[in-house]
């Protein structure tokens, strides 16, 4: 979310200079990369005080095991403690950038297809400030229907038609988000089976020990 923040920030300056966007667009992208800076600072301080250092190592335990990250305590206690030096950082940020320009990029396109040539910055503060929603709890999976509103809303507030903005971000979603689910449906159901069985068989394998 922070690089998501610093693209739109820097594609807001931008379209501030050419005269595409207002000012007051800055507004979003600073306020909430102010806010995980701050995040990170109280993380920082509060990893400095053993006992709310334990009951974070705890928490960040607990939630390994569910996702079944295999690390014990102490290598969460060295992780929280020791956070990696800026350089091992820089190839995640790069990725992470690549990643939301090449998806904003897939939004510009399907405009384009749609007759409307967008400047850079307009994509990049409408897509970004629509997207800095997933810095919050998801209401719905994979922020289903409330996407789409924000995107849309936020291209409108742009200038761009209504029924084009729209008619365009549910084709976005449709190639962004309903593809891959349905690419991936069908391996993700011979998984759960796969895991039923595998339930089924140990379970019978308990029974039969307990009879004999």
């Amino acid at each position: 979310m922070a690089t998501l923040a610093m693209i739109v920030g820097a594609g807001t300056a931008v379209g501030v200079s050419d005269g595409q966007v207002g000012a007051s667009h800055l507004i979003g992208p600073a306020l909430v990369l102010t806010v995980l800076l701050l995040i990170a600072g109280a993380a920082l301080l509060a990893f400095r005080a053993p006992r709310i250092r334990v009951r974070i190592v705890s928490t960040l335990t607990g939630i390994g095991s569910r996702l079944r990250v295999i690390a014990s305590p102490r290598e969460w206690e060295e992780l929280a403690t020791s956070p990696p030096p800026v350089r091992r950082l820089l190839p995640t940020l790069a990725w992470s950038a690549a990643s939301w320009l090449l998806d904003a990029a897939a939004l510009w396109v399907i405009f384009l297809g749609f007759g409307q040539h967008l400047h850079p910055a307009v994509v990049l503060v409408g897509y970004g400030l629509a997207n800095l929603i997933n810095a919050l709890p998801e209401l719905t999976p994979g922020w289903l229907g409330v996407l789409e509103t924000a995107l849309a809303a936020a291209f409108a507030a742009l200038g761009i038609p209504v029924g084009v903005a729209v008619v365009a971000v549910l084709c976005y979603r449709l190639v962004s988000y309903w593809l891959p689910v349905a690419a991936g449906a069908g391996p993700a159901l011979r998984m759960l089976r796969g895991r039923r069985s595998a339930g089924a068989t140990a379970q019978s394998d308990h029974v039969l020990e307990a009879v004999a």
